[in-house]
């Protein structure tokens, strides 16, 4: 019989709130408490999203204790407020939250409610910030009339910006930070680069400070960990997140850092991250690093290949603009000094300038040889019993710009034998061309075949799909819609892998890949 699919909604045309996404900016913001102008309604949509993310990150082992520190308090517009107007409401909210929490600073959103009606939420804010000494930050965004998720998350990044950062000079010494000075915590899978022989190579890299745009689930999730080991690998110090992990003390300590980082998932969010990484660059004068994700070895080696090639950019630019400074700092001196003696010619540089010129380049071999440890010290525990197993990849029809090739490269690296592709029979033309071209690369000896009305599948074997498959006898692993981030990310899915192929007799199980 024919491969029995389940069936799946797409929509095209997102359509979303943006008070959540401007409570998601500063939830783990110590000291701030957010208020919506809503009903109370409002506040159980952001829960319900929270405690879905919550559980994910759970089921992925990716423990963030607490879940979140921002309480969230609406005003609870009710009908009265709708006809009459509820700025009182909001005022005795503000009051209310002052009392309670003592926070540091308060950000306010308006529910399209409050936006129909035309409150003055604006007025009320600085009425309240005066009044009790507190920072009120009001977000120029209404639920679903203006900006949808993003749209929340990015004015509130920028309103963050204007009220807590200044653009910093850094003037003190360069200092090497070792590995567990750097504030991202790391876990247990991401290996420390002092057990590895590679990593000895790496200690004479200059050691600036980069701040993260963008959360990707928080500092404990599989995504930040890997890009922290990426960035580290450089010999940097990771700083913060910006906008979701950072206090006000952390936010006024920003305009130190001496580059961005974005971390984007899909087109739509890294748009919006970059606009936040623009702003800052053009408030604060700190550069940001943009390139695709590190997906699979080709990618990552692409990311490394761009990051080394920023550093040293940046770096270079770095030292001209140190080496201005006190070029500057000392013609000025010495017209001060003596008004008879010519200046010197020999004109003295700061030691950060001396240190920025005189620092060796970066070994970028030894950074990729230091990633490809760690992913086969990751792999082995897999290694094995993953090599021995039947794999048949059944490929459904997935947006036109998905990129799978991370797939084939994932299985070919990890040695694994292909038996089979099914290509299934809602998969478009243009489509089965690319896959079969991938597969000449990749598993050229692969038979690839279309789904026919008498296509079994063989229950011993391990399916991997893109479609979640109904026959209930079947172990499957279900590809992610985002593809993992690095290495790391590809090491995660060998472990999804193992234990599917740990599940023994006839049960049949679906393992996704996120």
């Amino acid at each position: 019989m024919a491969v029995n699919k389940r069936r799946f909604i797409k929509d095209k045309v997102s359509c979303s709130c943006s008070m959540p996404g401007v409570w998601k900016a500063v939830a783990h913001s110590e000291g701030c408490v957010v208020v919506y102008h809503s009903p109370k309604a409002c506040a159980h949509i952001t829960e319900e999203m929270e405690r879905n993310q919550y559980f994910r990150m759970l089921a992925r082992r990716e423990y963030t204790d607490p879940p979140y520190t921002a309480p969230l308090v609406t005003s609870n517009i009710g009908k009265k407020e709708s006809i009459f107007g509820g700025s009182q409401l909001l005022k005795k909210s503000l009051d209310y939250v002052v009392a309670t929490y003592s926070p540091k600073y308060i950000v306010v959103t308006d529910s399209c409610v409050s936006g129909v009606i035309g409150d003055d939420s604006v007025a009320v804010c600085q009425e309240a910030e005066q009044e009790h000494g507190v920072p009120i930050l009001h977000i120029d965004c209404h639920g679903f009339l203006d900006g949808e998720y993003y749209g929340g998350f990015i004015a509130t990044g920028k309103l963050l910006i204007d009220r807590f950062m200044v653009k910093t000079e850094a003037t003190e010494e360069i200092t090497v930070k070792s590995e567990h000075e750097v504030n991202v915590p790391r876990q247990n899978h991401v290996k420390s680069e002092s057990t590895n022989p590679v990593s000895s190579k790496l200690s004479s890299v200059t050691p600036y400070k980069v701040t993260l745009i963008g959360e990707k689930d928080g500092p404990s999730s599989l995504d930040i960990q890997q890009f922290c080991a990426l960035i580290e690998d450089f010999g940097l110090e990771i700083y913060k997140s910006f906008p979701g992990y950072c206090s006000i003390e952390d936010m006024q300590k920003i305009g130190e850092s001496d580059f961005t980082v974005i971390l984007g998932g899909t087109q739509k969010a890294y748009a919006y991250l970059k606009e936040i990484a623009d702003y800052m660059s053009e408030k604060l004068g700190i550069p940001h690093f943009a390139s695709d994700y590190p997906i699979g070895w080709q990618g990552t080696v692409r990311w490394l290949d761009a990051f080394n090639t920023f550093l040293q950019d940046f770096k270079r630019d770095k030292a001209v603009q140190v080496t201005a400074s006190a070029t500057v700092a000392s013609i000025t001196d010495a017209s001060i000094t003596s008004s008879t003696v010519a200046p010197t010619t020999d004109i003295p540089i700061s030691s950060n300038s001396t240190y920025l010129q005189t620092a060796p380049a970066i070994d970028i071999e030894a950074v990729k040889a230091n990633v490809w440890h760690r992913f086969e010290e990751g792999y082995e525990p897999y290694k094995k019993t993953l090599q021995a197993a039947s794999i048949i990849l059944c490929w459904g029809v997935v947006s036109p710009t998905t990129d799978l090739s991370w797939v084939l490269e994932w299985l070919y690296l990890g040695g694994l034998s292909l038996d089979k592709v099914v290509i299934l029979d809602n998969v478009p033309v243009d489509q089965q061309k690319s896959l079969r071209k991938l597969l000449d690369k990749y598993y050229p000896e692969t038979p690839a075949v279309l789904e026919q009305a008498d296509t079994e599948l063989p229950r011993d074997a391990l399916i991997i799909t893109t479609q979640e498959l109904a026959e209930p006898f079947l172990r499957q692993l279900m590809l992610p819609c985002l593809p993992p981030i690095g290495m790391a990310g590809l090491v995660q899915m060998y472990r999804k892998l193992f234990m599917l192929a740990r599940r023994r007799g006839e049960r049949g199980i679906v393992l996704y890949g996120w």
